[in-house]
């Protein structure tokens, strides 16, 4: 769009397109693009992996941090019969069960896990309610990881929900619209642009505010 950026970019949706399908990892496709000494540039990979987002390109078969690939993934989930079995097979350690982006993956790459002994969910829903005021030039963010030890003085990084742990997610952003969004369609990420989750919208918050409102008492109403 003119005169959106001052410095646009050197290479075009197509060419990310194609290198994000080629690569394993955001450093390579920053390579690909041609960043040259800034492909670990951590500035430009964040602009590169929201237009990335943008586009709905597929990421799902980079390996990141991960020790083991897409398709060795396939091969122990259909292989096993238990989530500690899966683990086994791609050499992770079975002391806490199943870490969330094992699942996470699993499920961005529609693999049927339904055999590996999962506990059912019986009764209520277990829902996260998530709030954002963090407003970007592409919409409301909001961040819907945690940190997975809350006592320690130091927290570090956010880890996204074990999809298994968390069925819902319920978000209101800034303009108070409110999202009941499945924990299934996030998996794996500790924060996301909720205006890709359009059809979760469930309604608007400003609505009950003014409902609330309407029926409050005044002074006068509450000392008679």
């Amino acid at each position: 769009m003119s005169g959106s950026s001052p410095h646009p970019p050197s290479w075009t949706d197509a060419q990310l397109a194609e290198a994000v399908k080629a690569s394993t990892h955001w450093v390579s496709v920053m390579r690909e693009l041609g960043f040259g000494e800034r492909a670990s540039s951590a500035g430009a990979i964040r602009i590169v992996r929201r237009r990335a987002d943008e586009l709905g390109l597929d990421s799902s078969h980079f390996l990141g941090k991960r020790r083991w690939s897409d398709a060795e993934l396939r091969h122990a989930v259909s292989e096993s019969t238990t989530w500690n079995e899966v683990l086994m097979r791609l050499g992770l350690s079975t002391n806490s069960g199943a870490p969330p982006h094992v699942k996470a993956n699993a499920i961005r790459l529609g693999l049927d896990t339904s055999h590996l002994n999962q506990l059912s969910h019986v009764g209520r829903q277990r829902v996260q309610v998530k709030t954002t005021t963090f407003f970007t030039k592409y919409g409301w963010a909001v961040g819907v990881g945690h940190h997975p030890d809350t006592h320690a003085k130091k927290r570090g990084r956010r880890v996204a929900y074990d999809p298994d742990v968390i069925d819902l997610f319920f978000v209101i952003d800034g303009d108070l619209t409110m999202y009941l969004i499945p924990s299934r369609a996030i998996a794996g990420r500790v924060q996301v642009l909720v205006r890709t989750y359009k059809k979760y919208i469930v309604g608007n918050a400003a609505g009950l505010l003014a409902a609330a409102a309407a029926i409050r008492p005044t002074a006068g109403e509450a000392s008679a």
